[in-house]
């Protein structure tokens, strides 16, 4: 199957190279793209997807979005479409809106380029982050528009299913972490976000690897909804692993105190990773209050 795939190409550029054999030589020219005008790629099953940076006309930039992975290729002579390989074997080569990845002539994945949407939003991406644990992987990306984020996070390394999950986000990501909080030996991602203005009101989105194989969230009661930990609340949140819990503190803020100048000290929650009945969730642990 895979030499069927290479075969095919060559096929379909049959009839060019026979009214043009006398330029088998040369290189193949190519419409030439700015560095900066990303082209996303997404294979037939949809566990891996990549960022090509046309850099000239003769040379590309290939990222696997699945793992942070970057090649540097150059074009080469080919039959049909445009073909572009490294010194170690590795080959991305399209035909129109279709496309391969090989390494050293064996095919790996192939699928199709996005829509031109997709590939704006890869340009306008405002937060770019890949973690690995334990031999799984996340790369975060998210894209800002009108005050939200959108975040997409595609995992890589599971067992069953690599497909990557997209979500709204108020304001904008502030960082990621990854860590194995309930010692399952599979690991949680854990995404921190930001709301804009004054307050700065954050937010946890997380998700937890099951026994290697697939992913699913887990839930984040915010601290407006619970009474006993509101008092005093406005915003300024800042989020950190610490060994294996989920640590938020905030500043405190007493009767009259200017947004500025909060004077209650500040407040630890300390949250654990439990199941629930439909899914995990975090759990308040402890709660102390720190002098600033």
């Amino acid at each position: 199957m895979r030499k069927l795939w290479v075969l095919a190409f060559a096929i379909l550029g049959l009839a060019a190279c026979q009214h043009s054999a006398h330029k088998t030589n040369e290189t193949p020219k190519v419409q030439q793209e700015k560095a900066e005008e990303a082209k996303i790629y997404v294979s037939t099953d949809g566990n891996s997807r990549f960022s090509v940076n046309f850099i000239d006309s003769e040379n590309i930039q290939v990222t696997n979005l699945s793992d942070g992975k970057k090649y540097n290729l150059k074009i080469t002579p080919a039959a049909s479409g445009a073909k572009y390989s490294d010194s170690e074997g590795h080959v991305f080569w399209t035909k129109g809106n279709d496309f391969m990845w090989m390494k050293d002539d064996e095919l790996l994945t192939s699928g199709k380029i996005t829509s031109q949407d997709q590939g704006q939003k890869e340009r306008n991406t405002a937060f770019n982050k890949t973690l690995e644990l334990q031999g799984i992987g996340f790369n975060i990306t998210a894209t800002r528009n009108n005050g939200m984020s959108e975040v997409t996070i595609s995992p890589f390394g599971l067992e069953i299913d690599n497909r990557p999950v997209t979500h709204q986000m108020e304001g904008s990501i502030t960082d990621a972490e990854i860590e194995d909080l309930n010692a399952d030996g599979s690991p949680e991602v854990l995404i921190y976000s930001r709301s804009d203005g004054s307050g700065s009101y954050g937010n946890v989105l997380a998700y937890s690897v099951n026994n290697r194989k697939s992913m699913s969230d887990v839930y984040f009661d915010p601290v407006t909804g619970n009474p006993a930990l509101s008092k005093g609340y406005m915003g300024h949140d800042e989020f950190r692993v610490v060994e294996n819990y989920l640590v938020q503190r905030f500043p405190i803020y007493n009767e009259g105190d200017s947004n500025a100048k909060p004077t209650g000290g500040i407040r630890q929650i300390t949250y654990k990773l439990l199941n629930g009945e439909a899914s995990r969730r975090f759990e308040v642990k402890d709660i102390i209050t720190l002098d600033r």
